[in-house]
């Protein structure tokens, strides 16, 4: 499987809100923990989404909470991405321009 066709399964699952999307910490971790399974490119590439997903949340939060700096949704989603990106060309270097 090539990058730009597991970048767009994971972007379809986690925009499809028809499939069981992540909308809860409760099926997220149900999911992490089937789907994140293994040493694959591809269990690898999952659980460092959700780890990216979790950490940025958790930045953001700190900063509404302890600086009163309200982050837009859509930034939120930038840095999630930027976060991803990173992670993973980190790891796999071959994947890039995710």
């Amino acid at each position: 499987m090539n990058h730009s066709s597991l970048k767009s399964r994971i972007e379809d699952h986690a925009t499809n809100k028809d499939d069981g999307a992540l909308t809860t910490l409760k099926a997220a971790i149900k999911w992490i923990s089937k789907e994140g399974r293994g040493t694959g490119v591809q269990a690898i590439a999952k659980r460092i989404g959700i780890a990216c997903v979790v950490y940025c949340l958790w930045k953001h939060r700190n900063t509404r909470m302890f600086e009163g700096k309200v982050t837009h949704p859509s930034s939120m989603i930038r840095d999630i991405k930027i976060q991803i990106n990173r992670a993973v060309q980190r790891i796999c270097p071959e994947f890039k321009d995710l």
